[in-house]
């Protein structure tokens, strides 16, 4: 990377190189990051480059997850399936009170552990809905079954960059109680009709 490259990361946000153009390379684990003709990363990854003002956070996110430039974060180290730590694999993901998704985590290192996932804000100034804005309550579903919040934290999405540990629980389905029919009573005036089966 040249020393121009790297003073444009580091001094400019992802909105001002989108305006002036400057191509952006999706990086695993760093997000988008300017990028040069002449950068040896360009060879490698040309398919994934695209004019910034082409990127689409839907076309990179088909997770449902739209980042956007601010987020709360949520994590725990104490959630549970039916009272089970949280198995490696499953999914935590965060809703708004309008039903878009804003957070997601694939459980990867820890049972019992998720986190740090970041909530996405929704952005004032796009015509779609990306995730919470401030006051918003957060709700969240692991492997798609709806959670219980334990605290210690409300999951509360407040101003960017915030860290809440909320710990969850998926409780276990209620069984549905099936009403219990009267068993048959006799008395002296009844008469108990049997029906007989011929072979």
């Amino acid at each position: 990377m040249t020393r121009r490259e790297s003073n444009i990361r580091k001094s400019l946000s992802w909105g001002v190189l989108a305006a002036v153009g400057v191509a952006l390379l999706l990086v695993a684990g760093r997000g988008f990051l300017p990028v040069g003709a002449s950068s040896p990363a360009v060879a490698a990854a040309r398919p994934l480059l695209l004019p910034a003002t082409h990127v689409s956070p839907q076309s990179e996110n088909p997770n449902g997850v739209i980042p956007t430039t601010q987020w709360v974060n949520f994590r725990s180290q104490n959630t549970t399936v039916y009272g089970t730590p949280i198995a490696i694999g499953a999914v935590v993901r965060a809703y708004d009170p309008g039903g878009t998704q804003c957070g997601e985590f694939p459980v990867k290192d820890h049972v019992g552990w998720y986190g740090l996932m970041a909530c996405y804000a929704d952005d004032p100034n796009t015509p779609i809905d990306e995730g919470a804005t401030p006051g918003d309550m957060i709700h969240f579903t692991i492997d798609d079954m709806p959670a219980v919040v334990l605290g210690p934290d409300t999951p509360k999405w407040t101003q960017n960059a915030a860290l809440m540990v909320v710990d969850l629980n998926v409780l276990s389905p209620t069984p549905t109680p099936v009403g219990t029919i009267p068993a048959p009573t006799a008395s002296p005036q009844s008469t108990l009709y049997l029906p007989i089966i011929r072979r």
